[in-house]
């Protein structure tokens, strides 16, 4: 049976966060670059160490669920790529304190949520947290439940290295190596767009961002951008629906 695949055009969710002093902490900036005078040698030893999703980072409450599907760190956000099923946990309203903590105690706020699509009762978001501290290695996600119950909460990124490794003006994202399976439906996540033209095959980024060919695709924007606009980063979220045999793409790009 040859599965029926439905790209969300509709819902393709293009975010473009300005550059502007005058607005407000949730945009995204693009990290600058250092000028400053430096004495460090001109060689210097490769960044191998990494931000990466835990192995499982499916957090359960009762028969509800959310799945961490990718994370995106900067030295001015850390962005939680999740998908979302049942009404258990709170909803995406005002005053709900999820957060990101890590093991020194440091509470990141969430800024802003970013719906990027429905299929039935599992709904797909972007989260858009404070930075993290630079010179931590694990982030919990702390999320209110219904009811006087007290929050759950899940491990859903570790780095890889030692704290020193971990450079607050390095960007760093990582997705789940495998598919998640969640209330009937088998999840995946590719850094790069989803084409409907099947003829043309795209590869996964290995973890950690490094490009998997030595000449990296040139993104093409989903809608016109403006001028001096660039894609930072784009992925799909691969949503395949296990008993209709049927797959939904929502394609995502963050904007400089």
């Amino acid at each position: 049976m040859h599965k029926i695949r439905i790209s969300l055009f509709g819902l393709l969710i293009l975010i473009s966060l300005m550059i502007s002093s005058c607005k407000s902490d949730t945009n995204l900036i693009a990290e600058p670059e250092d000028s400053s005078p430096t004495s460090a040698p001109l060689f210097l030893k490769p960044v191998t160490a990494v931000w990466k999703l835990a192995d499982d980072s499916l957090i359960q409450q009762g028969s509800s669920s959310i799945a961490v599907q990718a994370i995106y760190l900067n030295s001015r956000q850390t962005f939680l790529f999740i998908t979302r099923s049942g009404k258990d946990f709170g909803e995406f309203t005002p005053g709900i304190a999820i957060q990101l903590l890590d093991e020194a105690g440091y509470s990141s706020r969430l800024l802003k949520v970013i719906p990027l699509g429905e299929i039935n009762a599992l709904q797909a978001a972007m989260l858009v947290f404070e930075p993290r501290q630079a010179g931590v290695q694990r982030l919990t996600l702390s999320w209110p439940v219904l009811g006087d119950n007290a929050p759950v909460e899940k491990s859903v990124a570790v780095f890889s290295g030692a704290a020193s490794e971990d450079l607050a003006t390095r960007t760093y994202y990582s997705r789940r190596e495998q598919p998640v399976f969640q209330d009937g439906y088998q999840i995946t996540v590719q850094w790069g767009q989803q084409l409907d033209d099947q003829k043309e095959e795209i590869s996964a980024s290995p973890p950690g961002g490094a490009q998997s060919t030595s000449t990296p695709a040139v993104p093409k924007p989903l809608v016109e951008l403006e001028a001096g606009v660039s894609i930072l980063q784009e992925l799909a979220l691969v949503i395949e629906e296990m008993e209709k045999d049927q797959i939904t793409v929502i394609n995502v790009q963050l904007l400089d």
